[in-house]
């Protein structure tokens, strides 16, 4: 690796080995790629010097693929981003097709990087941390995609703008999409910090607290414009949208959330949220959860006038063994809107399958009919 020049493919062979460290750049052209060969490249020791199994130091144009990271309890992440800064992130960095499993602390870590990709991998068992981490300002415009993320000890995406490491303490131009998550000690997406984002066709089920959940803690603001649609989020303990520290602007549409505490929670009155399926019951709110309402109340209130309330059992073909596919009379079926408020459905599902099949999109993360 310390060889590699861009447009260099470094190839690892199916084996046993120690972590390696990355410090060269490539260019957005000739990017330096090091890829497993086969399907067993295992790495279960860090890389000298550091306690990453894969260290990537502000190395822009990069990427990483293919490897079985198995950390047995070591420390530090399973594969880690570091060293560039808010103001000069690293770009580029593509990691894929990983297979990230029961690291000390966070599986994928990412801390500033921009135009950047984290895509196909598989992260599970943090014994301490999440699944997919990404930080810091900077870290705008990055992809987070078909990834599948369970049971980590914290959550199972996370994104932190973090105002006081510099720059403007917020992630803008995230798009994550078509992710599985399921089964985190704490929140399927946990986000401290981002506008102007899209979350579109993730299946979210089963974890210990919400299923998307936008805040501020120490980032330089909450939820702003942010376009939530077709994502099946169920079963989870919390809400399956949270949204606070809110500064409105927001599209919600085509989700179906059944099965959690909540459904939708916002904390500013400016949004658009529509054509969702919901439970029964107290499952919306306006005001943060100060006040909580059911569907009808929700829309005598000038919201959602095509939602719908249904079950797990009407919609899913078997939520109990965790099959959320739609049975062909759901009402989520056909249910969906093309946009909203200038927001458009996605052309395909988390599978990859053509939008419409039928009359009209389903609602959800699957096109099933």
């Amino acid at each position: 690796m310390d060889d590699a020049q861009p447009g260099d493919v470094v190839l690892v062979f199916d084996g046993i080995y120690s972590g390696f460290s990355m410090y060269n750049s490539g260019t957005q052209a000739s990017p330096i790629t090091v890829s497993a060969q086969g399907t067993d490249a295992r790495i279960t020791a860090p890389a000298s010097g550091v306690d990453d199994s894969i260290y990537i130091c502000n190395a822009s144009w990069v990427v990483v693929e293919g490897f079985r990271v198995l950390r047995n309890g070591a420390r530090g992440y399973g594969i880690g981003a570091h060293c560039a800064s808010p103001t000069a992130p690293m770009y580029g960095v593509v990691i894929r097709y990983n297979e990230v499993r029961d690291s000390q602390s966070t599986n994928i870590y990412a801390s500033e990087v921009a135009d950047s990709v984290v895509e196909g991998n598989v992260t599970s068992g943090s014994r301490n941390s999440h699944g997919i981490y990404v930080t810091n300002g900077g870290s705008d415009n990055t992809i987070v995609r078909y990834n599948l993320t369970y049971g980590n000890g914290v959550n199972g995406i996370h994104f932190n703008g973090d105002a006081s490491v510099g720059g403007d303490g917020l992630h803008t131009g995230l798009l994550v999409e078509g992710n599985i998550i399921h089964d985190n000690a704490a929140n399927g997406i946990d986000a401290d910090g981002v506008y102007d984002s899209t979350f579109v066709n993730n299946l979210i089920y089963a974890n210990g607290r919400h299923g998307i959940r936008v805040f501020q803690i120490d980032a330089s603001g909450g939820a702003r414009n942010l376009v939530i649609d077709n994502n099946t989020i169920a079963d989870n303990a919390g809400s399956a949208i949270k949204l606070t520290q809110d500064a409105g602007g927001h599209r919600i549409f085509n989700n179906v959330l059944l099965g959690n505490a909540m459904a939708i929670v916002v904390s500013n009155t400016s949004f658009s949220a529509d054509y969702n399926v919901v439970d029964s019951g107290s499952v919306l709110s306006f005001d943060g959860e100060n006040s909580t309402m059911d569907l009808s109340t929700w829309q005598a209130n000038g919201h959602g006038s095509h939602s719908a309330v249904s079950t797990r059992a009407a919609e899913f073909v078997d939520a109990a063994n965790r099959d959320y596919h739609l049975v062909a009379n759901a009402l989520a079926v056909d249910f969906g809107t093309a946009s909203l408020s200038g927001s458009s459905a996605p052309g395909s599902d988390i599978n990859g399958v053509a939008r419409p099949l039928g009359g009209a999109i389903d609602a959800g993360a699957y096109e099933d009919h």
